[in-house]
């Protein structure tokens, strides 16, 4: 982990300045390499293949196999990506491969309370995969029970900066679309107004029914 990430390379995505401003405080900003997000957490990469591969399969969930894992609400949780990459490409009738899991992770603190954290994860669509977005003013943390990063106290312009600066950066990787999971219908709604839309699939149609884990893409 990089314990002082050097600050040109955060602000590519989140401008820090302007939010140190914003809560009158100095940010911390760590960063975990890709090997170490791997091994340490690799769940959010995870989950966005898993999303993109069931995207890609025609089947209703109800003839998921049992033996792959399980399904709750309109996620998927396998006990193999590789099986579950096998099974995908069965149905699609050709071979779909994964791409290298590179990861990108950065976090700001102050002191032991998080003010930002960003996580974007490659997958098999060619996609840039918001993973993980927060951002809130630990001098002002909503404890609503429905939150969002509209309402955590650090809004300003700086979530729509953070989400300008990711299309920039996909767009110049060459990436052909953005994706993200969001987690209920207050997010659902947030990315929905700049952009986004519910995956035309039956995983949206079930996150649809469920209100929660909702397939989103923005195509650039």
């Amino acid at each position: 982990m990089d314990k002082q990430l050097a600050k040109n390379s955060v602000e590519i995505f989140v401008p820090v300045e302007k939010i140190e401003k914003l809560i009158e405080a100095k940010l911390c900003c760590t960063s975990l390499a890709t090997k170490l997000l791997r091994e340490e957490d690799p769940s959010a990469y995870n989950m966005a293949i898993e999303r993109s591969l069931f995207s890609y399969c025609p089947e209703p969930f109800e003839t998921f196999p049992r033996e792959l894992g399980f399904i709750r609400g309109a996620t998927v949780f396998s006990k193999s990506v590789d099986k579950l990459l096998k099974f995908a490409s069965e149905k699609l009738g050709r071979e779909l491969t994964l791409p290298p899991k590179e990861q990108i992770y950065f976090e700001g603190k102050v002191g032991d309370a998080t003010c930002f954290l960003l996580h974007l994860s490659n997958t098999v669509h060619n996609e840039l995969f918001l993973s993980d977005i927060l951002l809130q003013n630990p001098k002002n943390i909503n404890l609503r029970e429905e939150t969002s990063s509209e309402y955590k106290g650090l809004g300003y312009g700086i979530f729509d900066e953070i989400l300008a600066n990711i299309q920039k950066y996909a767009q110049r990787k060459k990436y052909t679309r953005l994706g993200l999971l969001a987690s209920n219908k207050i997010n659902m709604e947030i990315f929905f107004r700049r952009g986004f839309v519910i995956e035309d699939t039956h995983i949206g149609e079930r996150a649809k029914q469920s209100e929660r884990g909702y397939p989103m893409v923005r195509f650039l």
